[in-house]
């Protein structure tokens, strides 16, 4: 019989591959991150990813719909360490940015944080509203004359 181990916190990691139940690669909403080269790849994409970056998309793929807080964040990415709120918007704008087309997938919940998930529109282009009446008001009165 073998024991209930919790994984949530990154410490638990060594003990976690000795059993083997640490999974080389993570798949969620279309993304594939290796965890040894923290390569992701995925529609448009395939990217070689910072080790901050990697543990960042690696929670958001282990909680997809979740919001995570910015300190759920800091605490897992810098267990134990004091991180400024701006530390973790600062690394989720440069994930966004390497993630490129996917980077709407990561999105902020004012006041509460950050979620990851595919949008509704992604691979498809959204219809413009199509008007023939001109956006300025000079436009406007040099068009009736």
């Amino acid at each position: 019989m073998t024991a209930w181990i919790p994984l949530t916190r990154p410490t638990n990691t060594a003990r976690a591959e000795a059993l083997g139940l640490r999974r080389a690669s993570l798949t969620a909403r279309g993304l594939k991150l290796n965890r040894e080269t923290r390569i992701v790849v995925g529609p448009e994409i395939e990217v070689r990813l910072s080790f901050t970056e990697s543990r960042l998309l690696e929670l958001f793929i282990r909680g997809p719909e979740r919001v995570f807080s910015r300190d759920e964040i800091a605490d897992w990415i810098w267990p134990g360490e004091r991180v400024d709120a701006r530390t973790v918007d600062v690394n989720v704008g440069r994930l966004r940015r390497s993630l490129g087309p996917c980077r709407a997938w990561i999105h902020t919940v004012r006041g509460q944080g950050y979620s990851f998930s595919r949008p509704q529109h992604v691979g498809r282009r959204r219809p413009r509203a199509q008007t023939n009446v001109p956006a300025h008001p000079q436009q406007r009165s040099a068009a009736n004359g």
